[in-house]
């Protein structure tokens, strides 16, 4: 049966520590979606659900890493911006008006700041914003499935051995 991979991260897996693996390509949609499974008691031993958690972890570690390469860009660029107000702060007193290369530089500073507070403001925040949503919906999605039982140890080794999962994009 074709499962499409959980988009969402692991609270369990990723509170402790940031993943440092290498970030994969967007995970907005996956190829070929997996669904849930129903959860259920006992030992999990049916190989489509084994996939799906093995999977929905590898979502979970690969939004983990993208959470945080974004989140520290999201803080360079918010850093960057405050830099310039204080640049500008610190410059405006000093402009000679009468002087069309200080204003103009004065201007470019202006110009500068304007584009970084759009970029922050109209790009960067709503992209943080809707992968913090992914990774909060994919960690409740993986935590009410996947955590709440074991795997059962034979079936997994048996799912691990030959595991392919969805394509991520």
């Amino acid at each position: 049966m074709a499962r499409s991979i959980v988009l969402f991260a692991v609270a369990a897996l990723s509170a402790a520590a940031v993943s440092v693996a290498p970030a994969g390509p967007a995970l907005a949609q996956s190829a070929a979606p997996l669904q849930t499974p129903a959860p259920g008691s006992g030992p999990v031993t049916a190989p489509d659900e084994i996939r799906y958690c093995l999977c929905a972890h590898q979502t979970v570690d690969t939004l983990n890493a993208r959470l945080a390469t974004e989140t520290k860009h999201h803080q360079e660029v918010q850093d960057r911006l405050a830099a310039l107000d204080k640049q500008l702060a610190d410059s405006k007193a000093n402009v000679d008006v009468k002087q069309p290369d200080q204003v103009e530089a004065y201007r470019r500073l202006v110009e500068e700041r304007e584009r970084t507070m759009a970029e922050f403001y109209y790009d960067l925040t709503p992209q943080l914003q809707k992968l913090v949503a992914q990774y909060n919906a994919q960690t409740d999605s993986y935590n009410a499935f996947c955590t709440t039982r074991s795997l059962d140890a034979k079936a997994l080794e048996t799912v691990k051995a030959n595991l392919t999962c969805p394509a991520q994009e």
